[in-house]
């Protein structure tokens, strides 16, 4: 599926993921209807815009939002089972609007020491604290920011981390979260987390492991 993405389109994710969660629990509880099938549509339309307005910044979430909101509005003419077509239709734009929520924070084009800042403040952790944690001197770090000449690298590490405990924030808070990637885990063959930074997929199993 190619998108061009169009100019971005200010439609808060958090707002419009409420919104999908109310419109499918109006279906549940009142059956299909003619005030439905507007809620329906006036969702699937802005969560076209939504999914335009945030692909340029995080492609790959925008595209699964635009899936889900397309899929939202052709459930409308389904010649079946309409309400059974939407309830689907709606519980993955729901998902592709949290899971857009979630990764917003540290998104690829989001400046690293923004993206930094953001867990600083999830966690409720000093950034010395967070750094540190993260294998990276505190001094090092600002001298990178100030030049703007952050080691590719050491970046993509960071940013890999920073998505691990962004992902975690869930389960661990403060201190729990920046010591669980310095304990071993014997899913990763008693390695730490911090250890699998060459490893991406690896790290974010082992993620996907604690969290669920």
């Amino acid at each position: 599926m190619i998108v061009a993405f169009a100019t971005p389109v200010a439609i808060p994710l958090e707002a419009l993921s409420a919104e999908a969660l109310g419109v499918q629990q109006r279906l549940a509880e009142h059956g299909w209807n003619d005030d439905c099938a507007h809620a329906v549509r006036r969702l699937a339309n802005r969560g076209v815009e939504a999914g335009e307005g945030i692909g340029q910044e995080m492609p790959e979430e925008g595209i699964a939002i635009l899936r889900a909101a397309y899929a939202v509005r052709d459930g409308l003419d389904d010649a079946g089972d309409v309400e059974l077509c939407e309830m689907a239709a709606l519980d993955a734009l729901h998902l592709a609007l949290l899971s857009a929520v979630e990764n917003r924070q540290v998104a690829s084009t989001r400046p690293l020491d923004l993206v930094l800042r953001g867990i600083q403040n999830t966690l409720g952790v000093s950034q010395d604290e967070l750094l540190r944690a993260l294998g990276t001197s505190p001094r090092t770090f600002q001298d990178w920011v100030k030049r703007n000449q952050i080691p590719s690298r050491e970046e993509a590490r960071l940013r890999l981390l920073a998505r691990a405990l962004n992902e975690l924030r869930f389960v661990l808070r403060g201190s729990a979260a920046l010591e669980w990637l310095h304990e071993p885990h014997p899913l990763a063959g008693n390695r730490t987390p911090i250890q699998l930074t060459d490893e991406p997929a690896r790290l974010l199993e082992l993620v996907s492991a604690t969290r669920f």
